[in-house]
């Protein structure tokens, strides 16, 4: 579907004007080049922030999706290659344009996944754990027990997926600089995440101190089960692309107090990311993907 308007927002993440530096000099990678003016009233302004402290200690952020060839009502306003966060429905760049983001978290998490053919009658995750040891976790890694027959259906199976997952924090300068997303790699995309986990332990720096830049390629990704699109992750290179540091002390201590928080609500269990959508057409060759890693 051709797209007759850019949206301001996809012009200022694509062509990034300047970004502000702080008193040192150091660029500002998470302070948005644009602000938007929200006027708000004196006596609002005077109230305390009651009644939201409950939901802070609850994460579910917004999912990094690339839209497929193959793709269900909910996105058929997408274009192909589109990455869009999801539930939101909020493009953030079409396909081979660069976006960049500062990873804050990581962990895997393992996940029993019922069949897409059941999503009306069950939930997409049937059951989750963030255990290495536990059986979901041995079945994920092992290509010869990650399916079993759905108690509910013994025509259709459930799946064991582990999910490499970052939390992540949008940088840049556009609209959505500073906000904070999830990004899983699994299944046919598993060795993509790995390689990014290796990305990142070569530069020998804190993870919440480094810019990384994502973009869709042009070129399909392919294995015995199908083709699709997905997330290359390199150093920045593009042009208009931020440093590959947090050069300002300010952005720095800031992530990582949010890497000790999350850390902290993962612990707890509190941290919950929507890895498998239920408005996804199920033959999509990404969903289809195969299961070895």
């Amino acid at each position: 579907m051709a797209k007759t308007k850019t949206t301001d927002t996809e012009q200022a993440l694509t062509v990034a004007p300047e970004r502000p530096r702080d008193a040192n000099g150091a660029e500002l990678v998470l302070s948005r080049t644009r602000q938007t003016e929200l006027a708000v009233p004196e006596w609002l302004s005077e109230e305390r922030d009651l009644g939201t402290d409950t939901l802070k200690q609850h994460v579910t952020p917004p999912r990094l999706k690339v839209v497929q060839s193959q793709k269900g009502p909910a996105y058929e306003q997408f274009d192909e290659g589109d990455v869009v966060l999801t539930p939101q429905g909020l493009r953030l760049v079409g396909l081979d344009e660069p976006f960049w983001f500062v990873p804050v978290l990581f962990f895997p998490e393992y996940c029993v996944i019922n069949p897409w053919e059941l999503k009306d009658r069950l939930p997409m995750i049937r059951e989750r754990t963030l255990d290495p040891l536990s059986e979901i976790a041995a079945k994920a890694r092992n290509a010869d027990s990650r399916t079993e027959p759905c108690p509910e259906d013994r025509n259709q199976n459930l799946r064991f997926v582990e999910y490499l997952t970052w939390i992540v924090v949008l940088a840049g300068g556009g609209e959505t600089t500073g906000m904070q997303c999830a990004m899983s790699w699994a299944r046919g995309e598993h060795k993509y995440g790995s390689a990014f986990a290796s990305l990142i332990q070569m530069r020998g720096y804190p993870m919440w101190a480094m810019v990384f830049e994502g973009r869709v390629n042009k070129t399909k990704r392919s294995n015995a089960k199908g083709r699709w699109h997905g997330i290359d992750v390199t150093n920045p290179r593009s042009e208009n692309a931020p440093p590959p540091l947090l050069y300002a002390k300010a952005e720095f201590d800031a992530m990582k107090e949010m890497h000790l928080r999350l850390r902290e609500q993962l612990a707890a269990n509190l941290v919950q990311v929507e890895h498998e959508d239920p408005d996804e057409v199920q033959s999509a060759p990404l969903s289809a993907a195969a299961e070895s890693m």
